[in-house]
């Protein structure tokens, strides 16, 4: 897959669109990138559709493949091949050419939408009220079925209910703590297996597994603050090396970052897109097997970059934001220790808090990517030779 896509775009910054007023979109190689909050209107994708924000409705038609991520995500799209979506909530109202796949906490195919392939749906709510016409994967902590499906279904839920719109056409396999009483105009009785399980049994199992008998369940909280303080020591020694070599081009990063916050979210999704590209496309090449190592150590380079510059740029936002003078260096790098104590302490809130810290990974890596990506797509001046 040329874009990595599901995996690639589960990541996407999922509440990077709010600092938006408003969606920004970008064309390249016919593929349509749209980055923002709100409705950008109706949209025409010629190729594939990249949309990322906080919460976005995107209505129009897609030719190829659709990738959504963000914080609630309305899809009306009609798209003609495959879905992606990842979000705290997903709704889909829209007609899916083939497969479906998506990922939150809240799921749902509404009675507007259609799924002409297969779906694959898991949240801790997953509701199914428009038809499926292939086979159904779900699993959520509630799943509600409510619609017609056209070939197997396999669920696994901890609460799990019918509609008196479902329908299954091919078979029934679910996993639940107690067996569900199905009505007989859902499913024949015959087509429907039942395995029980307990809540949270496989998670159980797998650590059981993992760790032995003799590990320790969790760090203990000398551990987890030693690795705090280890952690805030690196990223503050870097950015006390990083401003006394590049003072200027640092603050120049900054303030484009931060004049330009739309192009910077794209430039992150689109630089972080091309270093993941480079990985298989070394695997499948001889001459590119050796060089794999460089591309994981530079992938892994780029990402402690671009989190150390974006927590930089938005804690000196904030502390402008809140009346503070532009400090001085001593002041920055305190400034810039708050920041990462601040965003590290987030990631303690499910979901949200690494969403927020990935955001500032992608927002750090557009703002490094912009120059590239200006001198690259930039149009040249009128008369201007070429060297």
């Amino acid at each position: 897959m040329p874009y990595i896509r599901f995996f690639l775009f589960a990541l996407v910054c999922a509440v990077g669109g709010p600092a938006l007023a408003q969606t920004e979109r970008e064309v390249i190689g016919g593929d349509l990138f749209i980055a923002g909050s709100g409705s950008p209107g109706d949209v025409q994708a010629t190729r594939d559709l990249f949309a990322a924000g906080g919460s976005l409705t995107v209505a129009g038609e897609v030719a190829q493949d659709a990738h959504f991520a963000g914080f609630d995500i309305d899809v009306e799209t009609d798209v003609a091949d495959d879905v992606y979506a990842a979000g705290a909530s997903v709704t889909v109202r829209a007609n899916v050419g083939e497969d479906l796949t998506a990922a939150g906490f809240s799921v749902r195919l509404a009675d507007a939408g259609e799924v002409a392939g297969n779906a694959r749906l898991t949240g801790a709510s997953v509701v199914v009220d428009g038809p499926v016409r292939g086979a159904l994967l779900a699993s959520g902590g509630e799943v509600v079925l409510n619609s017609e499906i056209g070939g197997d279904v396999r669920i696994f839920a901890g609460d799990l209910r019918f509609g008196s719109g479902a329908r299954i056409a091919g078979d029934l396999r679910y996993a639940a703590p107690e067996e569900v009483d199905i009505p007989a105009s859902v499913i024949d009785p015959a087509r429907v297996r039942f395995e029980r399980t307990e809540r949270w049994e496989g998670v159980e199992r797998a650590t059981r597994e993992w760790r032995g008998p003799e590990y320790p369940a969790f760090p203990g909280t000398s551990a987890i603050l030693g690795a705090l303080v280890v952690t805030i020591g690196f990223f503050v020694v870097l950015a006390a090396v990083a401003l006394a070599i590049w003072p200027a081009r640092i603050e120049a990063l900054r303030q484009e970052a931060l004049a330009r916050p739309g192009r910077a979210l794209l430039g992150g999704v689109l630089g972080l897109a091309v270093i993941f590209g480079l990985a298989p496309i070394a695997v499948m090449t001889i001459l590119g097997i050796p060089l794999l190592p460089v591309i994981l150590l530079a992938l892994l380079a780029i990402w402690i970059l671009g989190y150390a510059l974006g927590v930089y740029i938005l804690a000196l936002r904030v502390w402008i934001g809140l009346g503070g003078s532009e400090p001085t260096m001593p002041g920055r790098l305190a400034v810039f220790a708050a920041g990462i104590l601040i965003v590290a302490l987030l990631n303690v809130i499910p979901f949200v808090g690494w969403v927020i810290n990935f955001t500032l990974v992608l927002f750090g890596i557009g703002a490094l990517a912009m120059p590239i990506f200006g001198a690259l797509f930039s149009p040249r001046k009128q008369g201007a030779e070429p060297e």
